[in-house]
């Protein structure tokens, strides 16, 4: 019984440290941004502090997930599944099938930086991730 209750204050505090959000100095890290830099994360934004504000914009601000009818979302965007995923600094990432409550963008190779909006049909739904070119979009 007592082997049982170590067990379990262990597996809990585990997964309480993982759930939360890490922090770069005053700023805090996106956990989507954590999941796909992994341990490359605090080297890289030692060497290019703009980036977590520059990926924070783009999932706060530039990326957004539209619902349009299956038929059109399918007919006039390109699958998302169909395109590469992102595993530059997590050898083993994976993308599953789509859950709002999980869903994360940086996971997919996409063309976050262009100058024109861009959209992908997330397979098996009638949502579009839709990401806001610079040539449309405006910080506040």
């Amino acid at each position: 019984m007592k082997n049982r209750l170590l067990l379990f204050i262990a597996t809990s505090l585990s997964l309480s440290t993982l759930s939360q959000a890490q922090t770069n100095g005053n700023q805090v890290i996106d956990p989507r941004i954590a999941e796909v830099y992994g341990g490359s994360l605090d080297q890289l934004l030692n060497s290019d502090p703009d980036r977590l504000k520059i990926l924070n914009e783009l999932l706060n601000n530039r990326i957004k997930v539209i619902e349009l009818d299956a038929a059109t979302a399918q007919q006039k965007f390109p699958a998302l599944n169909s395109q590469p995923i992102f595993n530059k600094y997590v050898h083993d990432l994976t993308v599953g099938p789509y859950n709002a409550a999980t869903f994360n963008p940086l996971k997919y190779d996409l063309k976050f930086f262009e100058y024109g909006d861009s959209g992908y049909w997330i397979n098996g739904t009638n949502k579009v991730l839709f990401i806001t070119g610079f040539k449309n979009y405006t910080a506040n």
